[in-house]
């Protein structure tokens, strides 16, 4: 038996698609395949799942084909349907495509996440000392997302100045004596969302550190991004805080409730 996941997008959405069929390999007792096929047209973003601990094996073209075909009968291509984590009706090999973001889609293997999303290696860390200094004292990454969000129609315009105030007035009720990390893919125009403050701006040379040290944070300030999410999913204090914008999508669509976990915390946007 065979689930082939299709792998599309930023490490965010590799993170819960390759999760989201591990999980379903798992409950099978199937084998798990990649289909990255995709990135042979998608150049915005790099497949990076190799940078994990995770054994990689990738579908063949023949293999691809035969289980996304669109069946009246004897189905085995599912695609996600707004963001509902029902595989139930999944019980031989499949061809899944989606972005499955929720941990609700493996929620039987949670536990596995922090093995297999663990770096082969940390060659990429360039500021040690700045590591050892998150790892030690009350330290809050925040995130914001600009670059491709801004003006962005179902993205854009949801984590304002407003909410990073929120949050910020809400981390210091529970943590005075914390230091604020910020991460951003446009690090000067963060400043100008910020303002003034006990910030320090990350001027990090790759999305490895930026996932890295925001994960050794001891609580995490998130912006409705995946790559967000995943560095404060990957935080191993069991005493973390993360703040979440109550809001993800322009859309309002209630079937997407379930992206942040039902522990984090939903501060209002405006």
């Amino acid at each position: 038996m065979k689930i082939i996941t299709n792998i599309i997008g930023g490490i965010g959405n590799q993170f819960f698609q390759y999760m989201a069929g591990y999980a379903l390999a798992k409950k099978l007792g199937a084998e798990l395949l990649l289909d990255i096929t995709a990135f042979n047209e998608y150049k915005i973003r790099n497949f990076e799942l190799g940078n994990f601990n995770i054994e990689l094996k990738y579908a063949t073209d023949e293999e691809i084909a035969e289980l996304s075909k669109k069946r009246l009968f004897g189905r085995t291509y599912w695609g996600e349907q707004k963001l509902s984590f029902d595989f139930r009706q999944i019980k031989k090999s499949a061809y899944i495509r989606g972005y499955f973001q929720s941990e609700k889609y493996f929620e039987n293997c949670k536990d596995d996440v922090q093995k297999l999303f663990a770096f082969k290696d940390l060659s990429f860390i360039k500021h040690p000392e700045l590591l050892e200094q998150i790892q030690n004292t009350n330290s809050v990454s925040i995130s914001i997302r600009l670059g491709d969000y801004v003006g962005h129609p179902l993205l854009g315009g949801l984590c304002t100045k407003k909410y990073y105030e929120n949050c910020i007035k809400y981390i210091k009720e529970k943590c005075p004596d914390c230091t604020f990390y910020v991460f951003s893919d446009e690090i000067e125009r963060a400043k100008e969302v910020l303002g003034e403050g006990n910030f320090i701006y990350m001027n990090t040379e790759s999305w490895q550190e930026d996932l890295y040290y925001a994960q050794n944070c001891k609580h995490n300030i998130i912006a409705n991004s995946t790559f967000a999410w995943l560095s404060a999913y990957l935080n191993k204090n069991k005493e973390k805080v993360v703040l979440a914008p109550e809001k993800w999508f322009n859309d309002k669509p209630k079937t997407y409730k379930h992206i942040v976990p039902e522990s984090w915390v939903k501060i209002p946007t405006k």
